[in-house]
């Protein structure tokens, strides 16, 4: 299977820091371990990906990806926070594809 070289640019916002990040597509399994290996941040996405614990909540505009359907347990696991925006979703969820190009994506805390 080849994959898409076009790079995947886009910017994480967390602790009033603003990080630009470069990934490929295929390149990680998802935001959430993204996120991980590239800021290193404690207690997020502690449910490792399944959905559940809510600790790697995100904020995505300026990207298709709020508009994508939620699968899984997403749904369930963000109706239990009471969030009110259609534009949070748990970073475990979101794959790394062209969609998250020039996408601003705010880290919950």
């Amino acid at each position: 299977m080849s994959y898409p070289r076009n790079p995947i640019v886009f910017s994480i916002l967390y602790a009033g820091e603003e990080y630009h990040l470069k990934t490929f597509w295929g390149e990680y399994r998802d935001l959430r371990a993204l996120i991980n290996d590239q800021l290193s941040l404690e207690d997020f996405g502690q449910c490792g990906g399944i959905g559940r614990c809510a600790t790697c909540m995100v904020e995505i505009s300026g990207s298709e990806i709020e508009a994508l359907p939620m699968e899984r347990n997403e749904f369930t696991t963000l109706s239990k926070q009471h969030t009110g925006s259609a534009k949070v979703r748990l970073s475990c969820q979101i794959p790394i594809n062209d969609d998250l190009t020039n996408a601003v994506i705010k880290i919950v805390e």
